[in-house]
C-alpha cells in the first residue's frame, strides 16, 4: 500500500489539528465494524464447514482459505476508507497486486501441495469448498464496503 498513488484531492482538505489523532473516531470505528463482521462471518462459515464437511481439518481448512482470501481481497476496499474501491484502478499498484498475487499462491499451494498439507494440516478443496469461500470473500468485500460507506458518509466520495 505503500506504492499506491496519493488521492489527488487530498490537498483540498483542511489540516489536521495540532492536537488531532492520528486514527480517529471513524477509522477506529470502522476497524471494530470490520473486526466484528468479519470475526461474525468467519464463525458463521465454519459452522456452516463443519455441517456441509462432517471433518474438523476439512473445516478448518476451508475456514483457513476463506480467512486468507478474504483478507487479500479486503486489501484493496482498504486502500481507500473515503471511496469505493473502483476509484482507484486495479493496475494502479503493480507491487500490491504482485504481494496479492504471491500470497493468494501460497495459500494455494498450501491446501493442494502434499508436503504442505502435512505440515500444516491442510486437505485439499473440492470444487463446492472453493465456491464456498468464493461466496464467502465475496459477501465480506461487500460488509466492508457497507461499512465504509456508513461510517463515512459525510466524507464518501461516490463520483
Amino acid at each position: 500500500l505503500a506504492f499506491d498513488r496519493p488521492d489527488p484531492k487530498i490537498m483540498s482538505q483542511p489540516p489536521r489539528g495540532h492536537d488531532a489523532k492520528l486514527i480517529g473516531k471513524p477509522e477506529l470505528q470502522f476497524i471494530l465494524g470490520a473486526m466484528v463482521t468479519t470475526a461474525g462471518l468467519l464463525v458463521g462459515l465454519y459452522l456452516v464447514a463443519l455441517e456441509l464437511l462432517h471433518n474438523d481439518i476439512a473445516a478448518r481448512s476451508l475456514l483457513f482459505a476463506g480467512f486468507g482470501f478474504a483478507l487479500l481481497l479486503a486489501i484493496y476496499s482498504v486502500r481507500l476508507l473515503r471511496a469505493p474501491f473502483s476509484w482507484r484502478s486495479l493496475t494502479s499498484n503493480l507491487f500490491l497486486n504482485f504481494a496479492v498475487l504471491f500470497s493468494f499462491s501460497l495459500i494455494v499451494a498450501s491446501l493442494y501441495v502434499p508436503g504442505l498439507q502435512k505440515l500444516l494440516g491442510t486437505v485439499a478443496l473440492s470444487s463446492s469448498d472453493v465456491g464456498i469461500v468464493v461466496a464467502f470473500c465475496a459477501l465480506t468485500f461487500i460488509c466492508l464496503e457497507l461499512i465504509k460507506r456508513f461510517i463515512f458518509k459525510k466524507s464518501y466520495a461516490v463520483s
